[in-house]
């Protein structure tokens, strides 16, 4: 049986560690093993048999979208056990949603 994790954050490396912490702050969660690097997720993930990612971020702010979504997509054409969930927000117009 394949294990998926269906709901895995992944930040690029120069703010992984204090966007989880700021995660793990807002729902009151000592995030302790995790520190929302790629390389940490899969090794994690390897020792309990997860052999795909559901990776996503998400944007607190409309004019991260564009760079939250190169991140994920850079890691994708990286990692073929990654399914990427890319990010929206809602004060895009739909014209940026395209762009």
């Amino acid at each position: 049986m394949e294990i998926i994790d269906a709901h895995a954050h992944i930040y690029p490396e120069k703010i992984a560690e204090k966007a989880t912490g700021a995660i793990g702050a807002f729902y009151d969660l000592v995030m302790e093993n995790s520190k929302g690097t790629t390389e940490r997720l899969i090794e994690e993930g390897s020792r309990a048999g997860v052999s795909r990612y559901v990776v996503h971020s998400c944007a607190t702010k409309a004019h991260q979208v564009r760079s939250i979504n190169e991140f994920i997509k850079s890691e994708l054409d990286k990692h073929s056990e990654f399914i990427g969930f890319m990010t929206l927000h809602q004060d895009l117009t739909e014209e940026e949603i395209y762009e």
